[in-house]
């Protein structure tokens, strides 16, 4: 099988400046962000990179994975945005749109991209099931919002 990512299949470490680590399954042939937000709310860059290639492994339940980003959940997440930061004095997206809907359609057209983007998710047992299973495909088509 040949990739088209460097990361592909592999752990990467991410670490914020305090020292704090998160380490993340790219479970997919898709590229990964060099800086992300830690659940700690703290910024955090890749720092090891792609060591070890196993596109068999199968992540624990808890365990955080970048999945493909869903179209579905590129608009639940511009949604939320575009009511997080509509009258926002540091970023006033109502100075840019028109519209709250015009912003969401905008916003998740960006984010989605060519359908390549990452999405970081937790593994539930319900993903956990379907990847044991072999539907791993599902996996990374947006069921990542489901229990």
């Amino acid at each position: 099988m040949r990739l088209r990512f460097e990361a592909a299949f592999c752990h990467l470490t991410y670490r914020s400046v305090d020292g704090e680590e998160l380490r993340i399954w790219n479970g997919r042939d898709g590229p990964v962000p060099n800086r992300l937000r830690l659940p700690s709310d703290t910024e955090a860059d890749l720092v090891m990179g792609p060591a070890l290639r196993d596109p068999s492994y199968v992540p624990a339940v808890g365990e955080r994975i970048f999945i493909s980003l869903h179209p579905e959940r590129a608009v639940y997440i511009a949604a939320a945005k575009v009511e997080e930061y509509w009258g926002d004095k540091r970023y006033p997206l109502a100075t840019l749109y028109a519209s709250k809907d015009e912003a969401v359609e905008a916003l998740a057209l960006s984010g989605y991209g060519d359908g390549n983007s990452p999405d970081l998710v937790e593994v539930t047992p319900f993903l956990r099931a379907r990847y044991l299973s072999g539907d791993a495909l599902s996996m990374f088509n947006g069921l990542a919002d489901r229990g």
